[in-house]
């Protein structure tokens, strides 16, 4: 996000298929942050298997394992340094490619070892909310592999 705000052109140099990953990463932080203001509302907490923290769900998501809707803040940050460090062709991008398709692989498997339980708020939302987290970084995954497969063919000049 930091290249983009210092070089508001700098995202047209790139294939459209990046753009459309750039922005669905953008949207699936700003998802995040929507369902963890919905978890925390409803304190609905994050249980992986039978294991759940002691924390309240806030600091849950502040520097714990996350919420029920929600991965991790750090998460959420590393994938946005993440993005960033893919605006330019080199080592560092392709390194941050593949750690992209890590971490988004991570949060949809984290996501769909979340228990679907008796939850607070209706199950159509809560079961809505969870499909978009389980796909979405699925997606970004796909897209991020895509990204790093064509710099990793193509030849820069």
């Amino acid at each position: 996000m930091y290249n983009f705000i210092r070089n508001h052109h700098h995202l047209y140099l790139h294939t459209p298929f990046y753009r459309r990953f750039v922005y669905l990463s953008w949207l699936y932080v700003t998802f995040s942050i929507l369902t963890t203001l919905v978890s925390v509302n409803f304190n609905i907490k994050a249980q992986v298997m039978d294991w759940q923290s002691n924390l309240p769900v806030l600091k849950d998501f502040l520097y714990g394992i996350g919420t029920a809707l929600s991965p991790p803040l750090i998460m959420l940050v590393l994938l946005i340094v993440l993005v960033d460090l893919t605006f330019k062709h080199n080592l560092v991008a392709k390194f941050s490619l593949v750690v992209i398709v890590i971490v988004s692989l991570l949060n949809s498997v984290a996501a769909i070892f979340q228990p679907i339980q008796t939850q607070p708020i209706p199950a159509v939302v809560f079961l809505s909310l969870h499909l978009v987290m389980i796909i979405l970084p699925l997606v970004i995954a796909w897209m991020a592999a895509d990204v790093f497969i064509t710099r990793t063919t193509s030849v820069m000049p």
